[in-house]
């Protein structure tokens, strides 16, 4: 396992994207009530606009497999921001252990992926519990990356420095996200549910977010 010494980002090739992509996609004016924000956000041939850079993303750890139906979830990060993201058992995972003879989780934590296609979704407090092993507890509106096809970009595991990996905060914890995703703005939208229990957003695996 490859583990730069770098204070600084070291893959310079894997730029921020996450924040940029999602806040364009979130309309702060609209009232959700179904989970989805937009599907197929990577966009592809002649029709290609949302992205000027190649979606990589490195995971950064795997967190359960749901039931009933054995999607996955996991955090990954681009340069900058970490994100919950989930890959379905079916197209996802079942394509990507067909195409490379492998289970999805052997020798993939800490490597690069290419994002093909993915959707953006908001998921309720009893999701987040219960699929992310996290308690919400304010009126933030969590938004993960359902990925729905990916190719793997770098097989060699990379573990960073930890005061890189501390550097890489929750895209949840960015100013510009809170501002469109929590208080009055969000309304009657999906994710709220219980505004008076709410407070933070706790991990029970991640030391924050």
């Amino acid at each position: 396992m490859y583990r730069p010494s770098r204070d600084s980002y070291p893959l310079k090739f894997q730029q921020s994207w996450l924040k940029d992509t999602i806040l364009s996609l979130i309309r702060d004016e609209f009232s959700y009530t179904q989970p989805i924000i937009a599907k197929n956000i990577i966009s592809s041939g002649k029709n290609k606009k949302n992205l000027k850079v190649t979606p990589i993303l490195r995971i950064s750890s795997f967190i359960k497999t749901t039931t009933p139906n054995n999607d996955l979830t996991a955090v990954l990060t681009d340069s900058s921001h970490k994100i919950l993201v989930r890959f379905p058992f079916h197209p996802t995972i079942v394509e990507f252990e067909t195409l490379y003879n492998q289970r999805i989780t052997y020798n993939t934590v800490h490597t690069l992926i290419q994002i093909k296609q993915a959707n953006l979704l908001f998921v309720n407090r009893v999701q987040l519990k219960g699929d992310y092993n996290m308690s919400h507890t304010n009126s933030l509106g969590v938004v993960i990356l359902e990925i729905t096809d990916l190719r793997l970009f770098q097989q060699d595991q990379i573990e960073f420095a930890p005061i890189i990996d501390n550097s890489l905060k929750f895209i949840y914890d960015d100013d510009d996200y809170i501002k469109i995703c929590t208080g009055p703005a969000l309304g009657d939208r999906y994710v709220i549910t219980d505004p008076d229990e709410y407070d933070d957003v706790v991990s029970h695996d991640e030391d924050s977010i």
